[in-house]
């Protein structure tokens, strides 16, 4: 209950005054707050999107194995290195906790970790409320083109090709958006997506 977003408390009340029984109201990404759309997703499901396709080669790149792969130590020296080759435009400096924050972003991560075990739940429907760090990265057509692909992956997953799965559009007043235009684009990319 305190993990349980005020949207989906009220929903679930909503269901049971309605439907006369106990629901169950299952959230997974309060746990792991501000994952790309594509960490939510299968392996297999980005395998077969063409816009993921730079998602994945990002991911299988040097920029950012540096980030996330070894000690700090190993990482700086790497990044240094890395920087000598391409002074220009150096990727981000890795950070002490990098390796523990930055692989919960890789592609799936939350897929295996959240999603994934809960396949033999009988899901009646699912209500997504997620996309304030895709927007805050501007990847709004990215987004938009991936939500789709998403949607049939988890009710593939969940065995119901009818599963209802509501996209709740990104809040005008997002905190981390403060750009009122890439709210804007990622609602618009909401909409088309679903």
């Amino acid at each position: 209950k305190e993990n349980l977003p005020a949207g989906g408390y009220y929903l679930g009340r909503k269901l049971v005054a309605e439907l006369g029984v106990p629901v169950g109201i299952v959230t997974v990404a309060m746990a792991w707050p501000g994952q790309p759309i594509e960490s939510w997703m299968s392996r297999e499901a980005l395998a077969a999107s063409p816009a993921a396709r730079p998602i994945l080669d990002f991911y299988a790149s040097d920029a950012w194995k540096m980030r996330t792969v070894g000690t700090y130590e190993e990482r700086m020296k790497a990044w240094m290195d890395y920087c000598q080759k391409l002074p220009l435009n150096p990727p981000p400096k890795p950070q002490p906790n990098d390796a523990d924050t930055l692989a919960r972003q890789e592609p799936s991560a939350v897929w295996n970790a959240m999603v994934a075990p809960l396949v033999r739940l009988r899901v009646r429907g699912v209500v997504w409320d997620h996309g304030e760090d895709d927007g805050s990265q501007q990847r709004s057509v990215q987004y938009g083109q991936l939500l789709p692909g998403l949607i049939a992956d988890w009710r593939k997953a969940f065995d119901n090709p009818e599963l209802p799965f509501v996209v709740v559009q990104l809040r005008p007043t997002t905190p981390r958006l403060a750009d009122s235009r890439l709210a804007a684009e990622l609602r618009d990319a909401q909409r088309e997506g679903a």
